[in-house]
């Protein structure tokens, strides 16, 4: 994310410290950092991906800090803000709003998501694009999965690929 002022909070949730960030602006989101062991690892991981300056504000961030603690949780959310993708092309923010629409404890394909931004045959552009995503969770990404049911890649690794499906409720 490129430089200027985030508001952030840290969240404690069932599967440990999560961070949210985004634009003063509220209901926007920058980024999500996926739960760590402690508070203090949870701010390190948003210091690591965020160049500007940081601000505490948990009331801008409530409404999706809320969510966060729902999910994790393993009650069904929709997420409801308005992601802030700076930084990334056309081609990955248009990739990521689509999958925005992946309904919880749903899996849809590389391919089926290279279908519906107009380009079928971008299966591997569209796996590049995810591993991108400064929002997990809140944009499922997670959700996923190479052709046969295999479970693909994730930037955190397939074992929280796998925690969250399993959250969700998905069988692979």
């Amino acid at each position: 994310m490129g430089r200027g002022s985030y508001v952030y909070t840290i969240v404690e949730t069932e599967l440990g410290w999560v961070a949210i960030a985004g634009p003063p602006e509220a209901g926007k989101l920058s980024a999500v950092k996926l739960p760590s062991p402690t508070r203090d690892e949870a701010m390190n991981a948003l210091r690591a991906g965020i160049r500007g300056e940081l601000i505490e504000y948990s009331d801008g961030l409530e409404s999706i800090a809320s969510q966060m603690r729902e999910y994790f949780a393993g009650r069904p959310v929709e997420f409801v803000f308005e992601p802030e993708l700076g930084g990334l092309t056309e081609f990955q923010q248009m990739v990521l709003k689509v999958t925005m629409a992946v309904p919880y404890g749903v899996v849809v394909s590389y391919g089926r998501i290279a279908e519906r931004v107009g380009n079928p045959r971008a299966c591997r552009a569209v796996g590049r694009a995810l591993g991108r995503n400064p929002i997990p969770v809140a944009i499922p990404c997670h959700r996923v999965i190479a052709s046969g049911g295999k479970l693909g890649g994730f930037s955190a690794g397939q074992g929280w690929k796998r925690t969250l499906l399993r959250l969700e409720g998905v069988r692979l």
